[in-house]
């Protein structure tokens, strides 16, 4: 799965294709972290996977760590931060990330359960579980914080569909991503790398020096549908 640590955008990486219309603003991925930005209610900034890259599994789970740096957005219940999963046609839910709140819709672009939990002073991991394409829970940090099912979209999605960052003209954000993953890939996806760093170091011409070489693995394995590694 995709990891900012691969120093990859997530489309170089995986099946994630890019939606930006925002201006002048672009993806930025530096020191092991992806900055989505919106200026304007109007702009979209967000990667997605659908149809057939995806093969939603009995229980999806999906994993995200990232931090809202600024948010704001029309008096509607849609945030400039979201992770959105479509798990059928026409069957959906969208975990919305303000700052220092999150909520998931009750029914289609309705706000339902809420938790003001922080978002924006420090970096969070946050875990989705989706069991029988139905029953949701959400948990930032390890606890849980939200419950709620999958609801119908009257039509409004046609196919599975995943999507996060800034989708929706309702709100603007910058956010800040460490990496996102899940298990419903229907092909492998981000497969990892190990790199070693150059070092220089003067050995002089007598007794020993020590070398300290950095070792770094870009991403966690992908275990394909069924399991993510944590």
């Amino acid at each position: 799965q995709w990891h900012a640590g691969s120093n990859l955008y997530p489309n170089a990486s995986c099946a994630w294709v890019l939606t930006d219309t925002a201006t002048p603003e672009a993806p930025a991925l530096s020191g092991g972290v992806l900055t989505l930005s919106t200026s304007d209610l109007s702009e979209f900034m967000y990667y997605e996977q659908t149809g057939s890259s995806l093969s939603i599994p009995a229980t999806l789970t999906i994993s995200a760590r990232l931090r809202v740096v600024a948010e704001s957005h029309l008096a509607d219940p849609r945030r400039g931060v979201a992770i959105a999963f479509a798990v059928a046609p026409d069957q959906m839910n969208v975990l919305w990330i303000g700052q220092d709140e999150v909520f998931l819709w009750s029914a289609f672009g309705v706000q339902g359960p809420t938790a003001a939990v922080d978002t924006d002073n420090a970096f969070h991991t946050y875990d989705i579980t989706v069991v029988g394409q139905s029953a949701i829970t959400v948990s930032q940090d390890g606890a849980q914080i939200l419950s709620g099912s999958i609801h119908g979209t009257g039509g409004a999605v046609t196919q599975a569909r995943l999507w996060w960052g800034d989708g929706t003209s309702s709100a603007s954000a910058t956010s800040e991503w460490m990496f996102f993953r899940h298990n419903a890939n229907a092909t492998a996806c981000g497969t990892p790398s190990l790199s070693i760093n150059d070092v220089t170091v003067t050995e002089g011409n007598s007794g020993t020096t020590s070398f300290s070489f950095a070792v770094t693995l870009s991403a966690l394995w992908s275990l394909g549908a069924g399991a993510i590694p944590m």
